[in-house]
């Protein structure tokens, strides 16, 4: 039996805005967007994301670009399940790498090599 998808935890995930946001969480997507979605909400959060390292990439991306982000219809869908916590984070950086520019990742997350990017170029298409 198939698993709710909004129910999956320790996933690597993406959700579609205008551009791409990648990311990995041990909670379940409705949690980790419901994350996302209140520090997006909270105005006065802008200066502490702009100021520190640990942070919401989506609610960085929503207060830099004012794009307003629609929680309600967003597509966030699982890349895959991973309970080890090392590869999850392999997997989100190599994800992140994919998208280049088209991402709205304010940090490229667990940095790839270059010397990956012929097989990254392959995963592409």
């Amino acid at each position: 039996m198939k698993k709710d998808s909004e129910e999956t935890r320790c996933t690597v995930y993406h959700a579609q805005c205008l551009k791409k946001y990648v990311g990995q969480t041990t909670a379940t997507l409705n949690k980790r967007n419901s994350q996302h979605k209140n520090w997006c909400l909270k105005k006065h959060k802008k200066e502490i994301l702009k100021s520190t390292k640990k942070n919401d990439g989506m609610a960085y991306h929503h207060h830099s670009t004012d794009h307003n982000i629609d929680f309600d219809r967003i597509q966030t869908e699982i890349i895959t399940e991973e309970k080890n916590y090392r590869r999850r984070l392999i997997i989100e950086g190599m994800e992140i790498k994919k998208l280049g520019e088209n991402r709205a990742n304010r940090q490229v997350g667990y940095e790839i090599d270059d010397s990956w990017n012929p097989i990254i170029e392959r995963l592409k298409s």
